[in-house]
C-alpha cells in the first residue's frame, strides 16, 4: 500500500521473528547500518 501511494520511491520489506538478526546481533546491524529500524527483545 505505502509503494503504490508514493509512487515506488519507498521500498518496505518488513522480516519477523529474528530472519535477518538475532536480539543480540541487531543493535550491531543498526551501528553499521544494516539495517534501518530493528527491535530486540529480552524475556
Amino acid at each position: 500500500m505505502v509503494n503504490k501511494r508514493l509512487n515506488g520511491k519507498v521500498r518496505i520489506e518488513v522480516y519477523s521473528s529474528s530472519q535477518l538478526y538475532g536480539n543480540k546481533a541487531v543493535l550491531k546491524a543498526l551501528l553499521l547500518n544494516d539495517v534501518q529500524v530493528g527491535s530486540a527483545f529480552t524475556v
